[in-house]
């Protein structure tokens, strides 16, 4: 009886476009394992979830990668990265944080990810040479060429 009853929902593509708490439940789950096993744990689970992410990116970009291509995944995942040489050494820069308010917070533990992210990727250790979590302007990975 009435008129037609219209109902609207959003599609998964307008999804991402609504705010979500991730951050919020993201820093739950470190300050608990802070809590329970010490902030060496958090270190670790992120070292080891970068170099899963590695493992699975690897994959795109046929085995271990070159700068180049590393770089180009690094900016199609949104973290406006450029590569310069210093020193006989190549930097990777990071103009913008993935997770800059989760790092905000918890500093270099969390910068374990992208150590091992970029250092698996490339087969090879890197180093954190600058980070936004201290107040730099960009974060910033050395390693050997």
């Amino acid at each position: 009886m009435g008129r037609p009853k219209i109902f609207y929902s959003l599609t998964e593509k307008a999804e991402k476009f609504f705010p979500k708490a991730y951050s919020d439940f993201f820093k739950w789950i470190i300050r608990d394992i802070i809590e329970r096993e010490g902030s060496e744990r958090v270190r670790e689970m992120m070292a080891r979830l970068g170099a899963a992410q590695a493992s699975y990116y690897r994959e795109r970009l046929n085995g271990a990668g070159d700068v180049e291509s590393v770089v180009e995944l690094l900016n199609e995942l949104g973290t406006f990265a450029e590569m310069k040489r210093e020193d006989g050494k190549i930097i990777i820069k990071e103009y913008n944080c993935l997770i800059h308010e989760i790092a905000m917070e918890f500093g270099e533990l969390v910068c374990e990810f992208d150590m091992n992210f970029i250092g698996g990727l490339l087969n090879t250790r890197v180093e954190l040479k600058s980070c936004m979590a201290k107040g730099d302007r960009f974060c910033s990975f050395a390693f050997e060429v």
